[in-house]
């Protein structure tokens, strides 16, 4: 039976993404995107339960998605998924939830730029 990797996401930016280049000369941003939903808790009240995914996206995704987003902002990624294990200096075990994206773009209204000098571009 064949298997299926896919992952499609909206969340939060965690932070500004930035654009890198890798030694190959390919464009790439490492960013991380929060998921929140709403769970009941053992008492029976409501929480807010958060889950943080570390992503990578290449090319024209991570040119795109650099210039138009900004912390905070709602992006859609979609792409596959894979568990990152280490062990930290003091011997705990840790794992984290990685994304690597095919497609990344920011959900955020786009805001017309404005002409600085005052002028109108006609």
């Amino acid at each position: 039976m064949p298997n299926v990797n896919k992952i499609h996401l909206i969340g939060h930016l965690g932070h500004d993404p930035e654009l890198r280049t890798s030694g190959a000369g390919n464009a790439f941003t490492n960013f991380r995107i929060a998921e929140t939903e709403n769970k009941k808790g053992k008492g029976g009240d409501w929480e807010k339960v958060t889950t943080w995914f570390s992503c990578t996206a290449f090319g024209k995704s991570a040119e795109w998605l650099c210039e138009s987003a900004s912390k905070g902002d709602p992006v859609y990624v979609e792409g596959t998924v894979g568990l990152d294990k280490w062990t930290s200096n003091d011997g705990t075990p840790r794992s984290s939830i990685s994304v690597t994206c095919s497609r990344a773009v920011s959900l955020a209204p786009r805001v017309p730029r404005q002409s600085t000098d005052g002028d109108m571009p006609f």
